[in-house]
């Protein structure tokens, strides 16, 4: 088959629309070049009835397979042969025509969830009809009141639209072609925006949404919404629009995003982490945050999921007076047992209610703002480590949240640019440690790790962490030569075969397998290839049926110092795996 033919419809090749489509994925640098021309794609005939020309062959796509159809394919024809680009307005009467032949099909699929749908919006676009509703803020709490403006206009001639009712408010405006009606509602917010998916607690790899009906939508159903009831040439169609909130932004222009409805009382803790260092304690700060609209509320925050520890204090009240909206709590963390070393999570209740929530955001060009809300969870772990590593510089690669874990066993953690390292005195630092695919993203990348091989030959430990095996700015990894593959082992269950009598495992703190547990995602990707004798690789692992890997942890002496190279995935296991195996490395 040929999938590299042109579409004519859309103005592009299937090559450039299937660039364009992996470019999209921008968070993991997926940007591709477009293809253009011939490309044969090759099908291997398995079972069924073997197809000649099309792999589509023997499947109907047309409305016949929809019983009582006939109206509706003939009005979609006269549609499509009668419709004038310059005069969109004239195809209104068979449109509304095949809008109510809809209702003849019994089918409940094709006739609500799909075509009727679609006809909507082609009678909005052919008369020209556009209409928004714009909250005054872009966030409100749960029992809020949200006052809304509504603004509708039909710009075609020839063309009746009247506004008949808004959210069940009688209207009956006609509209006069041109000109904007405006109207204002005002609603309550009666649910929080948290994405349906995120409601209830999620296993591993999936999703629980109870209410199956939910299932495939792209966002929540049952946002702040305005029900326009519109008379277009005399037919009611209604519109359910979203409720946004709009601004002007200097460089990008008029922006809309979605209203965001929060619980009313969320809160941040100034760690995700209370990592208890040998039984002794560690305060957590909570900041709390009063959303909505009432000037004085109270609540009641209660701690659980706390078993074999002590939290104080356990439960508290907390007052906000009306010129008040931000007020702080610290509580205190210790292990009952200093001898149980497990990781376990404290989450907060509210009103004896609702879990306590924070506030996170998605937030880029490309998409609309996302707005959603997990629980406040602080991972607690009380941790036998002996730990020799005090001060250590950090520079950043695409991003994670090794900084913040070293920092919560009190090293002292200097996250420095590549201008910083480059100008610094390094000799102060038990490590230097580079972030993920640092390789990938910092264009100063050559000239920095020269300085650190200066600073390995000099004494220094440099950790270098994993890297994409394409888009590389260097590759000049280490001291002696080795090169990335694209190999990975996915099965974060996978069994991990070390070396135990390796140093690594056994100073300052022993490694066992138990350290290897828990872990989310995948073991390890982007392994070391071709690695120079001089490494040592004292780990191996593989998916099952697959080869061992041992390109997951390269050390070797350099100089009167040590250079680690590892593609282990820390970056998403962060906690526990990383302070232990790291602290040595």
């Amino acid at each position: 088959m040929d999938i590299g033919n042109y579409n004519a419809l859309i103005g592009a090749s299937y090559g450039e629309i299937a660039a364009h489509s992996r470019s999209s994925h921008k968070s993991q640098g997926f940007g591709s070049a477009a293809q253009r021309g011939s490309s044969i794609e090759y099908f291997e005939y398995v079972d069924g009835t073997p197809a000649k020309a099309s792999p589509l062959e023997g499947i109907d796509t047309s409305w016949k397979r929809v019983p009582n159809s006939g109206t509706v394919q003939s009005l979609i024809a006269k549609v499509n042969q009668t419709y004038q680009m310059d005069k969109p307005e004239s195809a209104l009467p068979d449109l509304i025509q095949l809008y109510k032949a809809l209702d003849q099909i019994n089918d409940t699929y094709w006739k609500n969830e799909k075509k009727k749908e679609e006809v909507e919006k082609l009678i909005l676009a052919c008369a020209g009809i556009w209409f928004e509703s714009i909250a005054k803020n872009p966030d409100y709490a749960v029992g809020d009141q949200i006052n809304v403006d509504n603004a509708i206009i039909a710009r075609r001639p020839d063309v009746t639209v009247q506004l008949a009712k808004l959210n069940g408010k009688e209207i009956h405006k006609t509209l006069v072609n041109n000109l904007l009606l405006k109207d204002a509602t005002t609603i309550s917010a009666t649910n929080s925006t948290q994405p349906y998916w995120l409601n209830e607690p999620h296993a591993k790899g999936k999703f629980n949404v109870s209410d199956f009906n939910l299932t495939g939508y792209p966002e929540n159903p049952n946002n702040p919404k305005v029900r326009f009831e519109l008379l277009i040439n005399g037919t009611a169609i209604a519109f359910d629009q979203n409720i946004q909130y709009k601004y002007t932004d200097p460089v990008r222009g008029e922006i809309y995003n979605p209203i965001v409805v929060l619980p009313q009382l969320t809160a941040r803790s100034s760690s995700p982490l209370a990592l208890t260092q040998n039984a002794q304690s560690v305060k957590v700060n909570l900041l709390f945050q009063k959303n909505g609209q009432d000037p004085a509320q109270s609540f009641n925050v209660k701690t659980i999921g706390a078993k074999g520890w002590e939290i104080s204090p356990a439960s508290f009240d907390l007052q906000f007076a009306s010129d008040v909206s931000t007020l702080s709590k610290e509580i205190t963390i210790s292990p009952l047992d200093a001898t149980v070393s497990s990781i376990d999570t404290l989450l907060f209740q509210v009103n004896q209610k609702d879990r306590l929530k924070e506030i996170k955001t998605i937030a880029y060009n490309h998409i609309p703002e996302i707005v959603y809300f997990p629980d406040v969870a602080i991972k607690m772990s009380n941790i036998n480590l002996n730990n020799e590593v005090k001060k250590v510089a950090y520079i950043h690669g695409a991003g994670d949240l090794i900084p913040e874990s070293l920092s919560a066993i009190g090293i002292k953690v200097d996250v420095l640019t590549g201008e910083q390292l480059l100008k610094s005195d390094l000799s102060g630092y038990d490590a230097v440690i580079l972030g993920v695919r640092i390789f990938n993203v910092n264009k100063d990348i050559a000239q920095i790790q020269n300085r650190l091989l200066d600073y390995v030959n000099n004494g220094g430990t440099v950790l270098e962490q994993y890297n994409v095996s394409n888009g590389l700015v260097s590759k000049t990894f280490g001291p002696y030569a080795f090169s990335l593959g694209r190999s990975r082992v996915t099965d974060e269950l996978a069994d991990v075969h070390f070396d135990e009598k390796d140093p690594v495992f056994n100073y300052p703190n022993k490694i066992t397998k138990a350290d290897f547990d828990n872990w989310v995602q995948e073991r390890g990707l982007y392994f070391a290839e071709n690695i120079d004798k001089r490494y040592r690789t004292p780990i191996a692992i593989q998916d099952p049926g697959e080869p061992l890997h041992k390109g997951s942890l390269l050390i070797t002496d350099y100089g009167k110092g040590k250079f680690v190279y590892t593609s282990l995935s820390f970056l998403d296991n962060y906690l526990l795996e990383f302070l232990e195996l790291t602290d040595y490395l």
